[in-house]
Protein backbone atom coordinates (compact mmCIF):
# COMPACT_ATOMS: atom_id res chain seq x y z
CA UNK A 1 0.00 0.00 0.00
CA UNK A 2 1.46 3.30 -1.14
CA UNK A 3 0.44 6.53 1.17
CA UNK A 4 1.28 9.86 0.84
CA UNK A 5 1.59 12.12 3.86
CA UNK A 6 1.78 15.80 3.83
CA UNK A 7 3.46 17.41 7.03
CA UNK A 8 1.66 21.02 7.22
CA UNK A 9 1.96 22.75 10.33
CA UNK A 10 0.03 25.71 11.32
CA UNK A 11 3.21 27.95 12.11
CA UNK A 12 5.25 29.87 10.47
CA UNK A 13 7.53 32.51 10.94
CA UNK A 14 9.38 33.59 8.13
CA UNK A 15 5.92 33.32 6.04
CA UNK A 16 3.16 33.73 8.20
CA UNK A 17 0.71 30.64 7.10
CA UNK A 18 2.40 29.70 4.37
CA UNK A 19 0.79 26.08 4.40
CA UNK A 20 -2.31 27.49 3.40
CA UNK A 21 -1.31 31.18 1.79
CA UNK A 22 -2.88 31.81 -1.18
CA UNK A 23 -1.18 30.98 -4.38
CA UNK A 24 -3.31 32.39 -7.53
CA UNK A 25 -7.09 32.04 -5.70
CA UNK A 26 -6.20 28.40 -3.43
CA UNK A 27 -4.69 27.55 -0.65
CA UNK A 28 -1.28 26.45 -1.67
CA UNK A 29 -1.48 22.82 0.05
CA UNK A 30 -4.29 22.19 -2.32
CA UNK A 31 -2.17 21.82 -5.28
CA UNK A 32 -0.04 19.10 -3.40
CA UNK A 33 -3.29 16.76 -2.73
CA UNK A 34 -4.27 17.39 -5.74
CA UNK A 35 -1.32 16.28 -7.38
CA UNK A 36 -1.34 12.89 -5.01
CA UNK A 37 -4.82 12.22 -6.40
CA UNK A 38 -4.23 12.63 -9.92
CA UNK A 39 -1.00 10.71 -9.71
CA UNK A 40 -3.19 7.73 -8.55
CA UNK A 41 -0.29 6.28 -6.64
CA UNK A 42 -1.98 6.11 -3.34
CA UNK A 43 -4.32 4.25 -1.62
CA UNK A 44 -4.73 7.31 1.16
CA UNK A 45 -3.70 10.70 1.54
CA UNK A 46 -3.84 12.11 5.03
CA UNK A 47 -2.35 15.42 6.48
CA UNK A 48 -0.50 15.69 9.55
CA UNK A 49 -1.48 19.25 11.20
CA UNK A 50 -1.90 20.99 14.57
CA UNK A 51 -4.25 23.20 12.87
CA UNK A 52 -7.99 23.63 12.20
CA UNK A 53 -7.99 25.73 9.50
CA UNK A 54 -5.72 23.37 7.42
CA UNK A 55 -7.97 20.32 8.65
CA UNK A 56 -10.67 22.43 7.21
CA UNK A 57 -8.78 23.00 3.70
CA UNK A 58 -7.77 19.48 3.33
CA UNK A 59 -10.84 17.43 3.93
CA UNK A 60 -12.79 19.61 1.36
CA UNK A 61 -10.10 18.95 -0.70
CA UNK A 62 -10.57 15.73 -0.62
CA UNK A 63 -7.88 14.32 1.65
CA UNK A 64 -8.05 12.46 4.97
CA UNK A 65 -7.13 14.02 8.79
CA UNK A 66 -6.99 11.15 10.97
CA UNK A 67 -5.55 12.51 13.91
CA UNK A 68 -4.40 16.24 15.20
CA UNK A 69 -0.26 16.56 14.79
CA UNK A 70 1.18 17.12 18.38
CA UNK A 71 2.32 20.59 19.73
CA UNK A 72 6.29 18.82 19.77
CA UNK A 73 5.97 17.53 16.88
CA UNK A 74 4.47 21.34 15.53
CA UNK A 75 8.10 22.99 16.30
CA UNK A 76 10.00 24.27 14.01
CA UNK A 77 13.27 22.52 15.01
CA UNK A 78 11.04 18.63 14.86
CA UNK A 79 12.97 16.87 12.05
CA UNK A 80 10.81 15.32 9.25
CA UNK A 81 11.88 12.31 9.90
CA UNK A 82 9.89 12.17 12.93
CA UNK A 83 6.81 13.77 11.83
CA UNK A 84 6.32 10.70 9.24
CA UNK A 85 7.77 7.96 11.58
CA UNK A 86 4.61 9.33 14.05
CA UNK A 87 1.96 9.49 11.23
CA UNK A 88 3.23 5.75 10.34
CA UNK A 89 2.55 4.44 14.01
CA UNK A 90 -0.77 6.27 14.23
CA UNK A 91 -1.66 4.40 10.69
CA UNK A 92 -0.38 1.10 11.50
CA UNK A 93 -3.05 1.57 15.39
CA UNK A 94 -5.67 1.96 12.56
CA UNK A 95 -4.88 -1.05 11.10
CA UNK A 96 -3.48 0.12 7.71
CA UNK A 97 -0.47 -1.13 6.41
CA UNK A 98 1.59 1.18 4.51
CA UNK A 99 4.65 -0.45 2.49
CA UNK A 100 6.25 2.92 0.89
CA UNK A 101 4.98 6.45 2.15
CA UNK A 102 6.01 9.39 0.44
CA UNK A 103 6.28 12.72 2.61
CA UNK A 104 4.45 15.48 -0.36
CA UNK A 105 5.61 18.83 1.15
CA UNK A 106 2.40 21.26 1.41
CA UNK A 107 4.30 24.49 -0.53
CA UNK A 108 5.33 22.21 -3.83
CA UNK A 109 2.61 23.27 -6.98
CA UNK A 110 5.57 22.52 -9.22
CA UNK A 111 5.79 18.85 -8.55
CA UNK A 112 5.25 16.58 -11.94
CA UNK A 113 3.18 13.79 -12.07
CA UNK A 114 5.86 11.51 -13.72
CA UNK A 115 8.50 12.38 -11.34
CA UNK A 116 6.39 11.38 -8.56
CA UNK A 117 5.94 7.91 -10.49
CA UNK A 118 9.84 7.77 -11.65
CA UNK A 119 10.95 7.93 -8.00
CA UNK A 120 8.56 5.27 -6.98
CA UNK A 121 9.57 2.98 -9.70
CA UNK A 122 13.71 3.76 -8.77
CA UNK A 123 12.80 3.47 -4.91
CA UNK A 124 11.32 -0.34 -5.71
CA UNK A 125 13.44 -1.29 -8.27
CA UNK A 126 17.02 -0.75 -7.01
CA UNK A 127 15.46 -1.53 -3.22
CA UNK A 128 16.63 1.78 -1.68
CA UNK A 129 15.37 3.57 1.44
CA UNK A 130 14.55 6.53 -0.08
CA UNK A 131 14.10 8.72 -3.40
CA UNK A 132 13.97 12.38 -3.91
CA UNK A 133 14.51 15.12 -6.21
CA UNK A 134 17.39 17.16 -6.38
CA UNK A 135 18.82 19.99 -8.30
CA UNK A 136 22.31 21.06 -9.35
CA UNK A 137 21.71 25.15 -8.48
CA UNK A 138 19.94 26.11 -5.47
CA UNK A 139 18.17 29.79 -5.18
CA UNK A 140 17.39 29.64 -0.97
CA UNK A 141 19.17 27.70 1.73
CA UNK A 142 18.21 24.28 0.69
CA UNK A 143 20.46 21.12 2.05
CA UNK A 144 23.84 20.44 -0.16
CA UNK A 145 24.23 16.82 -0.81
CA UNK A 146 26.71 14.53 -2.59
CA UNK A 147 25.96 12.33 -5.51
CA UNK A 148 27.29 10.08 -7.79
CA UNK A 149 25.57 7.21 -9.78
CA UNK A 150 21.96 8.95 -8.86
CA UNK A 151 22.70 8.04 -4.99
CA UNK A 152 24.13 10.06 -2.28
CA UNK A 153 27.67 10.00 -1.07
CA UNK A 154 29.21 10.55 2.28
CA UNK A 155 32.13 11.89 0.44
CA UNK A 156 32.80 15.52 -0.26
CA UNK A 157 33.42 15.86 -3.84
CA UNK A 158 33.11 19.35 -5.74
CA UNK A 159 31.91 18.06 -9.20
CA UNK A 160 29.05 16.05 -7.39
CA UNK A 161 27.49 19.23 -5.67
CA UNK A 162 23.64 18.68 -5.55
CA UNK A 163 20.98 20.27 -3.94
CA UNK A 164 17.78 18.67 -2.10
CA UNK A 165 14.58 20.43 -4.25
CA UNK A 166 12.88 20.52 -1.29
CA UNK A 167 9.54 18.88 -3.10
CA UNK A 168 9.02 14.98 -2.06
CA UNK A 169 10.77 12.19 -0.19
CA UNK A 170 9.54 8.66 -1.60
CA UNK A 171 10.57 6.28 1.48
CA UNK A 172 9.87 2.73 2.67
CA UNK A 173 7.57 2.24 5.54
CA UNK A 174 10.21 0.34 7.48
CA UNK A 175 12.67 3.17 6.70
CA UNK A 176 10.48 6.25 8.11
CA UNK A 177 9.73 4.11 11.41
CA UNK A 178 13.39 3.44 12.06
CA UNK A 179 13.95 6.73 11.53
CA UNK A 180 16.97 6.05 8.63
CA UNK A 181 19.00 8.79 7.79
CA UNK A 182 17.38 10.35 4.40
CA UNK A 183 20.41 11.22 3.01
CA UNK A 184 22.46 8.15 3.25
CA UNK A 185 24.48 6.32 0.68
CA UNK A 186 21.14 3.80 0.67
CA UNK A 187 19.23 7.45 -0.82
CA UNK A 188 18.47 7.41 -4.89
CA UNK A 189 17.43 10.59 -6.34
CA UNK A 190 16.23 12.41 -9.67
CA UNK A 191 17.94 15.29 -10.85
CA UNK A 192 15.43 17.72 -12.03
CA UNK A 193 15.96 21.32 -14.13
CA UNK A 194 16.99 24.04 -11.27
CA UNK A 195 15.69 27.05 -13.33
CA UNK A 196 12.11 25.33 -12.11
CA UNK A 197 12.67 24.34 -8.49
CA UNK A 198 12.40 26.65 -5.71
CA UNK A 199 12.23 25.76 -2.29
CA UNK A 200 10.52 28.27 -0.21
CA UNK A 201 11.87 29.78 2.73
CA UNK A 202 11.25 33.51 2.41
CA UNK A 203 8.79 35.81 0.83
CA UNK A 204 11.26 36.27 -1.79
CA UNK A 205 11.41 32.63 -2.67
CA UNK A 206 7.43 32.61 -2.73
CA UNK A 207 7.66 35.26 -5.36
CA UNK A 208 9.84 33.58 -7.32
CA UNK A 209 7.60 30.45 -7.34
CA UNK A 210 4.56 32.48 -8.51
CA UNK A 211 7.10 33.34 -10.83
CA UNK A 212 8.28 30.23 -12.04
CA UNK A 213 4.45 28.88 -11.71
CA UNK A 214 3.34 31.57 -13.75
CA UNK A 215 5.44 30.34 -16.67
CA UNK A 216 4.94 27.24 -16.92
CA UNK A 217 1.21 27.67 -16.55
CA UNK A 218 1.49 29.55 -19.58
CA UNK A 219 3.65 27.21 -21.65
CA UNK A 220 1.22 24.85 -21.14
CA UNK A 221 -1.45 26.79 -22.41
CA UNK A 222 0.74 27.34 -25.93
Amino acid sequence: MNIAIIPARGGSKRIKNKNFKNFFGRPIITYSIDLAKKSKLFSEIIVSTDNKKIMKISKKQGATILFKRPKYLSKDNAPIIDVIAHSIKRLRKLRLKPSNVCCIFPVSPLIKKNTLKKSLQILKNKRLNYVFPVTKNTHSNQNQLFVSKNKTLLKNKKENKFFDAGQFYWGRAKAWENKIEIFSSKSGVIELNSKKIIDVNYISDWNRLKTIFKKNAKKRKL
